[in-house]
């Protein structure tokens, strides 16, 4: 059973370590909410991820450690494997652009969060939705009438049989062959590391970014 984390960091002892944990993931799931704006998307975040955030807070595998928060997403034994992706890369976008608001959050509790990049955050968010990501998110008909999120890794030389991962499909891969018209614009986002969900999507629209393409565009 595999599991991917969202550690943020900070300096300090807080007042009420739960009170911060909560907060701070309050802050990114409304966010979040507010971002997704398909139906893959958004069903992920109602379905998938409430139950990552329940038990986690209940089971104490969210927590907060000496010096930093801690968040988990798992696979559910490999049936979960698109969502636990989604959810980390989310909230790890998420957190960039939200960073004054985190930290504002951290000061009330009498911490500073450490910044989970070097330089300024804005920048290095800008830099992550221009591309060079080591995975990426797309949207792709795999099916007449039935749009669904997609997920692979990077690379610079994808071949017929680069493997792709669809939410609500099933849990065997399909081969980047298989996407017909549309694996020319897959295929550069797989080379480009253009991530090409919704969330990112907005985050660029809000930013005034070049969106990535759709499959019909």
């Amino acid at each position: 059973m595999g599991a991917l984390g969202l550690h943020i960091g900070f300096a300090g002892t807080p007042s009420d370590a739960g009170a911060l944990l909560r907060e701070v993931w309050d802050i990114l799931a409304d966010r979040m909410s507010r971002l997704a704006d398909t139906s893959a998307g958004e069903e992920i975040l109602s379905h998938y991820l409430h139950f990552q955030e329940s038990d986690g807070f209940a089971d104490g595998t969210w927590s907060a450690a000496a010096d930093a928060l801690l968040y988990s997403f798992g696979d559910a034994a490999g049936l979960c494997v698109v969502e636990m992706h989604a959810c980390q890369h989310w909230a790890s976008m998420t957190v960039l652009d939200r960073w004054p608001a985190l930290t504002e959050a951290a000061t009330r509790h009498g911490v500073d969060l450490t910044p989970p990049v070097a330089g300024d955050v804005e920048e290095a968010l800008r830099s992550r939705l221009a591309g060079g990501a080591g995975e990426v998110f797309f949207h792709h008909f795999t099916d007449p009438g039935q749009e669904r999120l997609g997920h692979t890794i990077a690379t610079a030389t994808p071949a017929d049989d680069h493997e792709l991962r669809f939410y609500a499909l099933d849990e065997s891969t399909r081969p980047l062959s298989a996407t017909g018209g549309d694996r020319e614009r897959i295929t550069d986002l797989i080379t480009t590391g253009v991530c090409a969900c919704d969330i990112c999507q907005n985050l660029r629209y809000f930013r005034g970014l070049p969106t990535a393409r759709h499959q019909y565009e």
